[in-house]
C-alpha cells in the first residue's frame, strides 16, 4: 500500500450534521480512526433514511450510537422533567439504534455514507451470523441539572435494573437522575452523557480497549456485581487503573464473591488523575501516536483515491490491510512504536535494517520493520526502490517461518529524519505467493543477505544497491509478492518501474 502524487477525491464521509453530531464524529475519528467510523449513514429504503448518527465498523464488531441532545431544564418540576428528557433522550435513541441494528443485519449491502445514495458504506459487513453488535446511548444536556443536583461533574448515576432480562420503563425509575442500565435480547444497552462520553473516546483511545470496557462493565452489570455508581467516569478510572495493564477482566469479576454489589463511589476520577504512574502511561500513549497517524495517512489517501497502482484499488482491500494495524490495543501499540522507533534513528551507515517484532496481542502476526537509507538524490527513485525491498523482505519472513500467519511491512527513512514517509505492505499465508526454496534464496542473494542458518533472530542488515535505477530486489520470474499468483515480471515489476512516489 504505496502514496502517489496525484491526488483526486474518491469518497467523501459526512462529519456529523449538528454541533453535538460533530462533536462525536471528531472524538470517534481519533479513536476508532477515519476507516471504521462513519456519521450519519443512510439507508435505501424508497429514500435516503438515516441509519443512526454514527456507525463504526471493524471486522466482526459493529458499534451503534445514537445521540440525542435535549435540555433538562433544573428549574421545573424535576420529577415530570425528568420523565420527559428520559423519554426523549435515552427511550428514543434506543429505538433508533435496536431499529438500526435491524436494519444491518437485514440489508447490510444497502448503506450509504450520503444522502444521495451514490456511495456505499466502503467497508463490508460480511458474515452476518457472527456480527457482535453494540449499543451506545448519547444521552446529552442533562450536566447542568445533575451539578445542581449534588453531581460533582454533572454525571449521571447509573444503576442496574431489576430485572437484568428486560429494558426498564422510565416511569419506574426510583430518582432522578438515576438511569437503569438496559439489556435487550441479552445485550446490554450503553448509556453516556456529556461528561462521560469525552473521557472515554479520550483514554480509551482504540477500539479494543473501548470494547474491552464495554464487555467488562457488561459483565459486571450481568452477574450483578454492582449496585450504583455514581458518575461512570469513577467506574472508568477502575477499569484503568486495576485492568488495564494486564488481561485479568474475567478473573476479576469472577473473583468477587456471590454477595458482593459493588458502590462505586464518586471520587474514583480525580484520585486517579493524581496518579503519578497514570500520567507515565498516558504520556507513553501520546507517544505511540505514531501507529495512528500511519493509519490514518493511509486511510485518507486509500478514501481520496491516491495510491500507487501496485496498492489493492478499492477501500474494501486496504481496509482488511490495516485493520490488522488498528486491532492493536494501545498498550501493544506502545511496544511496538518503542520497537521501531528505537532503531531507526541508529541506522545510519547506509545500509537497509529490518527489526521484526511479533505482535504483543495478535497471534501469527509479525511486523516487519524496514529503515532503507536515501541512497538517492531522487526521491521518486528512492520511494519506489524502498518499496520493492519492503515487499521482497515481508515475503522473505512470512514464507521462511510458518508460524507467522500475517506479516505487515512498514518502512521508513533510516537515520533521524525531519519529514519521514512510510510505507505499508502486508501479505498472508493463505493468499500469499507459494514461493519455492530456490526463488527465496534468488531473493536472499538480490536483497544482499546470506542463507539463514537459525531462525532464533529475525532481523538482519542488507545490501542496498546504489545504482541509479535497478530492476529492484525480486526475481523476474518469480511469483509477484502482491500475491496475484503472476510472474513479477507479467505483474507488478512494469508498473513499480514507471509509478512516481510522493515526496
Amino acid at each position: 500500500m504505496f502514496l502517489k502524487k496525484n491526488f483526486h477525491m474518491h469518497i467523501r464521509k459526512s462529519s456529523g450534521t449538528t454541533p453535538s453530531e460533530r462533536r462525536l464524529s471528531k472524538l470517534a475519528e481519533s479513536t476508532f480512526l477515519g476507516f471504521w467510523s462513519f456519521a450519519n449513514p443512510f439507508r435505501d429504503q424508497g429514500g435516503p433514511k438515516e441509519v443512526c448518527d454514527l456507525l463504526v465498523v471493524c471486522g466482526r464488531d459493529v458499534i451503534i450510537f445514537s445521540d440525542k441532545s435535549c435540555i433538562l431544564d433544573p428549574s421545573s418540576d424535576i420529577s415530570c422533567a425528568w420523565l420527559r428528557w428520559y423519554r426523549r433522550a435515552v427511550s428514543e435513541s434506543i429505538k433508533q439504534s435496536l431499529g438500526a441494528e435491524r436494519w444491518i443485519r437485514q440489508h447490510p449491502d444497502r448503506l450509504f455514507i450520503d444522502r444521495k445514495l451514490d456511495r456505499k458504506l466502503p467497508v463490508n459487513i460480511d458474515r452476518r451470523d457472527q456480527i457482535r453488535f453494540h449499543h451506545c446511548i448519547l444521552a446529552m444536556g442533562a450536566r447542568d441539572a445533575c451539578k445542581g443536583a449534588g453531581s460533582r461533574r454533572g454525571s449521571l448515576t447509573l444503576e442496574a435494573p431489576m430485572d437484568a432480562g428486560a429494558a426498564t420503563s422510565p416511569d419506574n425509575l426510583p430518582d432522578p437522575f438515576v438511569v437503569q442500565q438496559h439489556f435487550n435480547h441479552d445485550r446490554m444497552i450503553h448509556i453516556f452523557d456529556d461528561v462521560t462520553l469525552p473521557k472515554m473516546l479520550t483514554h480509551l483511545s482504540t477500539i479494543c480497549d473501548f470494547l474491552e470496557y464495554l464487555k467488562f462493565k457488561e459483565g459486571l452489570f450481568r452477574q450483578r456485581k454492582v449496585g450504583r455508581i455514581y458518575g461512570e467516569e469513577n467506574l472508568l478510572a477502575m477499569f484503568l487503573s486495576e485492568i488495564r495493564n494486564s488481561d485479568h477482566r474475567t478473573p476479576f469479576i469472577n473473583g468477587l464473591s456471590p454477595d458482593t454489589s459493588l458502590e462505586i463511589a464518586d471520587g474514583g476520577w480525580s484520585e486517579l488523575l493524581r496518579d503519578e504512574s497514570y500520567h507515565v502511561y498516558r504520556a507513553a500513549c501520546k507517544g505511540s501516536e505514531v501507529w495512528d497517524r500511519i493509519i490514518n495517512q493511509f486511510a485518507f489517501h486509500a478514501f481520496d483515491g491516491s495510491l500507487v497502482e501496485v496498492s489493492p484499488q478499492t477501500v474494501e482491500e486496504n481496509e482488511v490491510i490495516l485493520r490488522t494495524m488498528a486491532l492493536e490495543p494501545r498498550r501493544s501499540r506502545i511496544e511496538l512504536v518503542f520497537r521501531m522507533m528505537e532503531r531507526w534513528k541508529q541506522c545510519t551507515d547506509g545500509v537497509a535494517n529490518t527489526r521484526v517484532v511479533k505482535s504483543p496481542s495478535q497471534e501469527g502476526v509479525a511486523y516487519v520493520f524496514t529503515y532503507f537509507p536515501r541512497v538517492h538524490a531522487s526521491p521518486e527513485v528512492y520511494r519506489e526502490e524502498r518499496q520493492l525491498h519492503l515487499k521482497s523482505y515481508t515475503m522473505l519472513i512470512l514464507t521462511e517461518n510458518p508460524s507467522i500467519k500475517r506479516a505487515v511491512g512498514i518502512a521508513t527513512e533510516a537515520g533521524d529524519e525531519q519529514h519521514r514517509t512510510f510505507d505499508v505492505a502486508t501479505i498472508d499465508q493463505e493468499t500469499g505467493p507459494a514461493t519455492q526454496p530456490h526463488e527465496l534464496r534468488k531473493i536472499r542473494d538480490a536483497l544482499g543477505l546470506p542463507p539463514r542458518t537459525a531462525m532464533d533472530s529475525l532481523s538482519e542488515r542488507s545490501r542496498v544497491r546504489t545504482s541509479p535505477r535497478h530492476k529492484g530486489c525480486v526475481p523476474r520470474n518469480a511469483l509477484c509478492p502482491c500475491g496475484s499468483g503472476r510472474k513479477f515480471k507479467k505483474c507488478c515489476r512494469p508498473r513499480v518501474r514507471t509509478d512516481i512516489g510522493d515526496r
